[in-house]
């Protein structure tokens, strides 16, 4: 079977956590989002689109978390290679100040 290009079972545990601990709908939506695309990616992991939709969540539940503090969360998903160019890290960082 071919490697998934994204860590699957991290995803979901990252989800999970978020859903026991923080009830912010706006958040909540968001795992929602990010965990069907890691379901569907690993029900069928030869169709791109999955990954690259997965990815776009990954980067949006990343950016999120940032917003609400939640640095680890944010480590995580950047272990994971998900990061934002560097000029769309610059305008977050100048937006939350």
């Amino acid at each position: 079977m071919e490697r998934l290009p994204l860590p699957i079972p991290e995803i979901i545990r990252i989800t999970d956590d978020l859903a026991r601990y923080w009830r912010d709908h706006h958040l909540m939506d968001q795992l929602t989002v990010t965990r069907g695309y890691a379901e569907l990616a690993q029900l069928d992991p030869l169709n791109r689109s999955y990954y690259s939709k997965l990815h776009a969540a990954l980067l949006r539940l990343s950016e999120m978390a940032a917003q609400r503090g939640l640095r680890s969360v944010t480590e995580r998903i950047r272990e994971m290679g998900i990061t934002a160019p560097q000029s769309e890290i610059s305008q977050a960082s100048s937006s939350l100040a």
